[in-house]
């Protein structure tokens, strides 16, 4: 079951990136371009920032339903040691995984800061 979510997300995801309108509500901002088909993306640079954005949020939607199944699976463990160890595991992965995530946007963070260039610029981090 957890494959078929997986899938499901993977593919809505994409279609939505790949044929929505060019801002989504303010959360992506895709620049200029105007999503009327795939074939949209007038250059490589406007398709990688788009890649990059669903990578960010697509490991996030599964950190998050991975935390979900693991902390699930702790609950319906009952006191089995193997069924806890199972969930304990699943959800230090999850763990390990949010920390690559944000570790990698942080570090294309530094490189648009450094560089003075823009990767992934639609994604906005709320500050002071």
């Amino acid at each position: 079951m957890f494959k078929k979510v997986v899938s499901a997300l993977v593919i809505s995801l994409s279609s939505i990136l790949l044929t929505h309108k060019a801002n989504a509500q303010g959360i992506i901002n895709l620049g200029n371009v105007e999503a009327t088909s795939p074939k949209s993306f007038t250059d490589l640079g406007q398709l990688l920032t788009v890649l990059l954005q669903a990578v960010i949020i697509l490991g996030g939607l599964l950190f998050f339903i991975y935390l979900l199944v693991g902390g699930l699976q702790w609950i319906t463990s009952g006191g089995d040691k193997a069924s806890l160890e199972s969930a304990r595991n699943r959800i230090t992965n999850a763990l390990i995984g949010l920390v690559i995530l944000v570790g990698a946007f942080s570090i294309i963070k530094i490189i648009e800061t450094v560089f003075g260039i823009s990767i992934i610029s639609g994604i906005k981090i709320p500050g002071p």
